[in-house]
């Protein structure tokens, strides 16, 4: 296979196999959190405690992990307006608790089956506030005969402990860190990864298909004193093509562009990107030139190239106006 001999040509394809490199490197950084995050929740685990046997101990039962197996669905007793969590009654099908959810760690709970399959939650133990304990025996009395409701605190201690669970803060902090820095390099790596794979495969692919004096020719016009080389809009113009490296290596003769208008990116109304827009007498468009952050220095570069490619050929039809998208439409109607 014919290969280029020309040095631009090769400093592309160095760049591909680099950031190939760079994003799988990136993914194996992205592993080593998650691993870091297995680590940490492991600890975690190792040091948390059933929720009862905190209850019982008699040593300092506060701030400390816990967790436990729910067997039926909460029962909400106390909620401010205006806030996500709730205080609820629980029970582990034995003995009953007190816990502290949001509405969604609520959901996970609110199912049929769950007395047949309890649902393990986390958290961290908390002092049982005063008023939260005068509400959860108001709610607790409701319905239960005189004889069997709670009076007094030595009561309310003896069905509910002087704790309660806190899942609103059961994560980690460093281990929930650890799973976004997980997501976010793994999601870079992975998209940039498969980017850059496919456009090197694909360069390597047109490369196989074209005929070896095409390859002389395009190295030829390249390697040629009258050729110039746009190193950040990653093209060449030479005397006859347009040879640009974004996404793929293409090749746009002049001669066969028919019409060329701006293409802009706008974020918040910001110009965040601007570049050219090509169509070719085959009706087939292409975006060349793209250069992102519009500083002077590269407004220049991307005049120069705009202005070279008009002085190629005169007979292009220049801007995105409605006479022009009329006409391109009904020239490439069919």
């Amino acid at each position: 296979m014919k290969k280029f001999t020309n040095k631009n040509v090769q400093k592309e394809k160095g760049a591909m196999i680099r950031n190939i490199v760079i994003f799988f490197a990136i993914m194996v950084v992205a592993f080593a959190f998650k691993v870091w995050e297995n680590q940490i929740n492991e600890k975690v685990n190792a040091d948390m405690t059933d929720l009862n046997t905190l209850i019982v101990s008699e040593e300092e039962n506060v701030d400390k992990k816990a967790y436990l197996n729910i067997a039926s669905v909460p029962y909400q007793f106390a909620v401010a307006d205006g806030i996500d969590e709730s205080y609820y009654i629980v029970t582990d099908g034995e003995y009953l608790y007190i816990a502290y959810m949001d509405n969604d760690d609520f959901e996970k709970l609110n199912q049929e089956e769950i007395a047949d399959s309890p649902v393990r939650v986390e958290g961290i133990t908390a002092q049982i506030p005063d008023e939260i304990k005068q509400i959860a025996i108001e709610a607790y009395n409701e319905g239960i005969e005189e004889e069997y409701q709670i009076t007094d605190d030595a009561s309310f201690y003896s069905y509910f402990g002087n704790i309660y669970l806190d899942m609103s803060i059961s994560e980690n902090a460093t281990a929930t860190m650890a799973k976004y820095v997980f997501i976010i390099l793994l999601v870079i790596g992975a998209i940039g990864l498969l980017v850059t794979l496919y456009r090197y495969f694909t360069f390597e692919k047109n490369l196989g298909k074209m005929d070896p004096d095409v390859v002389n020719s395009l190295d030829d016009e390249m390697n040629s004193p009258n050729a110039f080389y746009y190193e950040k809009a990653h093209m060449y113009l030479t005397d006859h093509y347009i040879i640009t490296f974004q996404g793929k290596m293409t090749v746009i003769a002049y001669q066969d562009i028919v019409w060329m208008y701006a293409y802009e990116q706008r974020t918040n109304g910001i110009k965040t990107s601007q570049a050219i827009k090509v169509m070719t007498n085959e009706g087939k468009t292409y975006t060349i030139a793209t250069i992102a952050g519009i500083t002077k220095a590269q407004k220049e570069v991307y005049d120069e190239i705009w202005n070279t490619i008009l002085s190629k050929n005169g007979n292009i039809t220049v801007g995105y106006t409605k006479e022009n998208r009329k006409e391109m439409k009904e020239r490439f109607k069919k």
